[in-house]
């Protein structure tokens, strides 16, 4: 995927990402730098939707589904068990349980249990905060970028989209954005968020529940800090709408 990405970023739309011009250190840096992160992966998890499959569609004509599908049903609730660590070897870990409750336009997130050390205060405070905060603004930071489809594969007999997005405005973090769409299914598999001061990996994985796709794990690397954030799903309750 970092290629893939990598060779787009040159060859695609816009040009590749500038030097940064400041160094982000140790687990505070890393700390902040999740907090920007993560948020955008998890839009992207939440907006792609179920479309139908067609031919190689066009970015815009998949965005317009996208967001027209969109379903607004009465809440979602999960128990959610995160794991944090960073270094190499590991120097900080954390671990979070508790649970989760999303609407169409905002979400909740109540902790029961937390590792209790300044670093991991942080990442509750700031990093998660930060992720239900971009989920909740997503209208607003897809305009942001221009997308283009940039090639397709097989994977179970499904096609899946290779989507790139390059920020419209110099100043816009991240500048791009690629990952592989399950177009069947509307879901993205994998994603790449490339900012100034590095790279984020991200592979998602999926359940259904009552005719929805939902995240059942989601697996966020930033490769510059040896950090990793895993976030499991369980319990997953969707109510009727009413």
């Amino acid at each position: 995927m970092t290629a893939v990405a990598d060779a787009a970023c040159r060859a695609g739309p816009g040009h590749p990402p500038a030097r940064p011009r400041a160094r982000v250190r140790g687990p505070a840096g890393a700390v902040l730098a999740v907090a920007i992160a993560v948020g955008v992966g998890a839009v992207l998890a939440a907006l792609w939707r179920p479309a139908a499959a067609a031919a190689m569609p066009s970015a815009s004509d998949v965005i317009n589904r996208v967001l027209a599908a969109v379903p607004a049903p009465g809440p979602t609730t999960a128990t959610i068990q995160i794991q944090f660590r960073i270094g190499s070897p590991v120097s900080s870990t954390c671990a979070f349980r508790g649970r989760l409750e999303v609407w169409r336009d905002r979400s909740a997130l109540k902790m029961d249990q937390a590792t209790r050390t300044p670093v991991c205060w942080a990442i509750q405070h700031v990093v998660l905060q930060r992720l239900l905060a971009d989920r909740d603004r997503a209208d607003a930071l897809l305009p942001r970028y221009q997308f283009d489809v940039l090639g397709e594969k097989l994977v179970d007999g499904r096609p899946h989209y290779l989507v790139y997005g390059r920020a419209l405005a110099p100043d816009t973090e991240p500048r791009w954005m690629m990952g592989w769409v399950d177009y069947e299914r509307g879901l993205v598999t994998e994603d790449t968020l490339q900012y100034g001061w590095g790279r984020v990996d991200t592979t998602q994985e999926y359940t259904q529940a009552a005719g929805a796709w939902l995240p059942l794990r989601q697996r966020i690397e930033i490769p510059r800090f040896n950090a990793l954030l895993d976030i499991a799903y369980g319990d997953i309750r969707v109510a009727p709408k009413r």
